[in-house]
């Protein structure tokens, strides 16, 4: 978010929108998937697009913070369902007990 403090701007930033002054679909110049990234960061150094959206695909749910309670009962969820989840967690507040499924 780069200089953005979220707590004071991100309420900003939804009135302008809600306002019609903050024009984002303007700002988007497409999606792009995990298996597109190489691709989409390669348009960006070309200058060819000015902001990509990272839609991850069904197949593959990356997600953070997996360890804690709430992450590890999605992620389990999301594997029941049949779909890939890639877990990046510090553990700095959940355990890697919790979420045996994932760390198989």
């Amino acid at each position: 978010m780069g200089s953005c403090v979220p707590k004071r701007d991100i309420p900003r930033f939804i009135a302008l929108y809600q306002r019609g002054k903050l024009p984002v679909q303007k700002l988007r110049s497409g999606f792009v998937t995990f298996e597109q990234l190489n691709e989409g960061f390669d348009r960006l150094a070309d200058g060819a697009v000015l902001r990509q959206v990272l839609r991850p695909t069904h197949e593959s749910f990356p997600r953070h913070r997996g360890a804690g309670f709430i992450g590890s009962h999605l992620c389990d969820a999301l594997i029941v369902r049949g779909d890939t989840v890639r877990v990046l967690d510090d553990f700095s507040t959940g355990i890697a007990p919790t979420c045996p499924t994932v760390l198989n």
